[in-house]
């Protein structure tokens, strides 16, 4: 067994990389082959304490794209369509698990949705002016890559807007989640300054936060 098969088979890996493209490849296919998880059900239906995170970070972010926000949105990472749903219609959502798609689509019929790469975004450079993207970034084992891509999709003064989980002791009982799953190759907690100092080398203004029960680390960076 690989290293890279190593590190998916038991539970996320949070050290830091360098990552070879074995892993990142292995990383993709677990969310485009196997990953199922229904963010709407969880969130609307009490199905346990991951309930009451995904509300309130759905709150959090609804709360920054009403500040900040201006059409056209893109949700990066849509997932069921969690917050593609309250997004204005037009809005576009991509997420690479085509499980994710339909039913992302049924609760957002007035956006489009696409089965996409973030790396890989099917817009023009300087297209959007808003991103949305909430718990996503934190799967990625290559954030820097990830960051300039978006970037180059944003227009000047566009709005990259979302949230990570922060390094927040609550974290440490994630393992009494009923739905959530612990078998991801990568997942990160991160530090706000550690962000922050990320997303400085993309974008040119950056704010950012702590929310959410103090579980989200929240951020608004500007092209």
């Amino acid at each position: 067994m690989s290293n890279a098969q190593s590190h998916a088979h038991h539970g996320h890996a949070h050290h830091d990389g360098p990552y070879d493209e074995e892993f990142l490849l292995l990383n993709k296919r677990f969310y485009l082959n196997e990953e199922e998880y229904d963010w709407v059900e969880v969130t609307d239906k009490i199905s346990g304490l991951e309930s009451f995170f995904h509300r309130g970070r759905q709150r959090l972010l609804l709360d920054l794209v009403k500040k900040y926000g201006q059409p056209p949105y893109l949700d990066c990472g849509c997932g069921t369509g969690l917050m593609l749903r309250h997004l204005p219609a037009g809005s576009a959502g991509v997420d690479i698990n085509p499980r994710n798609l339909p039913k992302a689509q049924r609760r957002a019929h007035r956006s489009s949705v696409v089965q996409a790469d973030i790396e890989n975004l099917p817009f023009g450079p300087g297209s959007i002016s808003t991103i949305v993207m909430t718990e996503v970034l934190e799967h990625f084992p290559n954030p820097d890559d990830v960051l300039a891509r978006l970037s180059t999709a944003l227009r000047p003064g566009g709005h990259y807007i979302g949230t990570v989980p922060s390094q927040s002791l609550i974290w440490k009982l994630r393992f009494l989640s009923r739905s959530c799953p612990a078998e991801e190759p990568f997942h990160k907690n991160y530090d706000k300054w550690e962000l922050r100092a990320m997303l400085a080398k993309h974008f040119s203004d950056v704010k950012i936060g702590i929310g959410n029960m103090s579980m989200s680390v929240y951020f608004v960076a500007t092209k």
